[in-house]
């Protein structure tokens, strides 16, 4: 019975009702023959028995099980009470935390509440003021917990509130969670979680691949945080922004275009009135609509672009002045050849090779640089003539690298196998379609199955360039003197007969037969001792090097197989 259950025994003598039993827990204010009333014993003593829930003498509540007892002359019931919060909060013994409390612990919510339909909170586990309150009549009545708790007896269903002071903690802001218990489509009984923004924010503030002044955060409808800033927790945390909204809204473009349910991207100014590159989208829970909202300073995001064109512009002038002085120290001698070289490289960029080669006959570093000039415009020649010879599709041309860096000739070369490759599957396709118009044809008009067999497998055969071809039809068990479905070979190419083959198989039976059962191409490369002589000639005979048997269906069922043998 534990520590407040007990039971006791009421009867009914002229009228009045009394105790029959002195009570244990509560022995001390109900003894044998003192009067006792309640509606469960009213309904005990007319013959009725339950289970409810009721408010007991000292005010806390109770569940309670009342039923009659059938003693004969006697209008005597029983009654067994016990404290609510005592049968759903459990507690093992030894352990100094029930489980609700271990519950909350675990997974980091702030408190947890029970809570009657008539709105009595009678169990919490941090004991706030809240506790043993009325949430719907009682000094609480206008708290989002209430509005909540209204929310769910009115729809029977789980619902959740959005972040507002709650007075009982401080006035700081909570979230809540609720949801019935229901007996027979009635409420028994309403749990709520008061939610931590522990786990929240454990989310949020991660740091991974956000540099130094990246942070992601949630903002609310009203625009007041729903999780802490990275940046600026003084004033945009969830308390603070609370606390004082006026410093702690975020009013800015990637909130309000959230709140409104759109989902993007932007460079605008951030809550701190910084430049900053912003990516938003809304989270809907329910009914409440929050701004998810990720953002790095602009500053930081393009640093590395930054970086980069302040690398390449010194590159650039670097480069520049060395050529500057180099020219301005040579300028006297080299003029006349370095502008030949100029006007070379200008009609090479504009795609013009220029036959006349450059007058230079000394072997310093400008006839190297001339050299080099000569090789590249030789090197476009070359590449040139190749592209021309595959625009004219020659892709027989090899193309010769010039180095291993050589970008122009690399992708000469990847154009031409790409082209031989296609060339060579068109081929195979047109080879494809052309035996398939011409099968086709032979197959047209009504003919004998014998003689459509043997056009079928003369074509294949010598189509394919194989050497020698059987054609075997499934004939059904009343066709065959086996008495079951068998394999016939009615037609054949350049074979020759012998009477040692087989020529009936059946299903399963052989390679034929395998193939058959199977409904699956089979390709052999049979040992010379495996197959006897069956391609003939006037000067020799042999045995195919390469066997293939093909199972021919009509709507999955195998109608046939053909056996092609080819000698290479």
């Amino acid at each position: 019975m534990g520590e407040t259950g007990e039971s006791y025994l009421v009867g009914q003598w002229d009228d009045q009702t009394g105790y029959r039993s002195n009570r244990v827990v509560k022995g001390k204010e109900a003894f044998l023959g003192d009067k006792k009333s309640g509606a469960d014993i009213d309904k005990a003593l007319m013959g009725e028995s339950g289970i409810a829930v009721k408010t007991g003498s000292t005010g806390d509540l109770e569940l309670g099980a009342y039923a009659p007892l059938h003693i004969p002359g006697l209008n005597w019931c029983i009654i067994t009470t016990i404290n609510l919060k005592e049968v759903l909060v459990p507690k093992l013994e030894n352990e100094q935390e029930d489980f609700f409390t271990k519950y909350i612990r675990q997974y980091d919510y702030y408190d947890l509440f029970l809570i009657h339909p008539e709105g009595k909170i009678f169990y919490t586990v941090e004991h706030e003021s809240d506790y043993l309150t009325n949430i719907l009549t009682g000094q609480y009545a206008h708290s989002g917990l209430s509005q909540l708790i209204k929310q769910v007896l009115q729809s029977k269903t789980f619902e959740i509130s959005d972040f507002a002071p709650y007075a009982p903690s401080n006035d700081e802001p909570a979230a809540f969670i609720a949801q019935p218990l229901l007996h027979n489509g009635e409420i028994e009984l309403v749990l709520a979680l008061q939610l931590s923004d522990h786990a929240t924010n454990n989310i949020m503030l991660q740091r991974a691949g956000m540099g130094e002044s990246g942070e992601t955060y949630l903002v609310g409808s009203d625009k007041l945080m729903r999780s802490n800033s990275f940046l600026d927790p003084t004033h945009h945390s969830i308390i603070a922004s609370f606390a004082n909204p006026t410093l702690g809204t975020v009013d800015t473009q990637a909130t309000r275009s959230a709140l409104a349910g759109k989902t993007g991207k932007e460079m605008i100014q951030d809550y701190r009135e910084q430049p900053v590159i912003s990516a938003y989208t809304p989270i809907t829970i329910g009914n409440i609509t929050w701004a998810l909202i990720a953002e790095i300073d602009q500053a930081e995001a393009l640093s590395a672009i930054n970086q980069l064109e302040w690398l390449l512009g010194f590159t650039t002038l670097f480069i520049g002045l060395i050529v500057l002085l180099f020219l301005n120290s040579a300028s006297k001698r080299l003029t006349n050849p370095l502008l030949q070289i100029n006007a070379h490289l200008k009609m090479l960029a504009q795609g013009k090779v220029i036959d006349d080669d450059i007058q230079y006959k000394k072997e310093d570093e400008i006839g190297e640089l001339i050299n080099s000039a000569r090789l590249l415009k030789q090197g476009i020649s070359n590449s040139i003539a190749q592209a021309n010879a595959i625009a004219a599709g020659d892709y027989s041309q090899e193309i010769q690298l010039r180095s291993k860096h050589d970008k122009l000739g690399q992708a000469l070369t990847e154009m031409t196998q790409v082209l031989r490759e296609t060339t060579s599957q068109n081929l195979k396709q047109d080879w494809l379609k052309s035996g398939q118009a011409h099968l086709n044809e032979l197959m047209s008009g009504e003919q004998d199955i014998e003689t459509l067999a043997k056009k079928i497998i003369t074509f294949l055969t010598t189509y394919i360039e194989a050497t020698v071809g059987l054609f075997y039809l499934l004939k059904a068990a009343a066709q065959t003197a086996e008495q079951k479905p068998a394999l016939h070979r009615i037609a054949s190419y350049a074979y020759t007969q012998n009477d040692n083959i087989q020529h009936v198989f059946l299903i399963g039976e052989g390679l034929i037969g395998q193939a058959a059962l199977e409904h699956k191409t089979l390709l052999r490369m049979p040992a010379p001792e495996e197959y006897s002589p069956i391609i003939q000639s006037g000067l020799s005979q042999a045995v195919p090097r390469y066997v293939i048997f093909l199972p021919f269906l009509y709507e999955n069922t195998i109608k046939g197989v053909i056996e092609i043998g080819a000698s290479s």
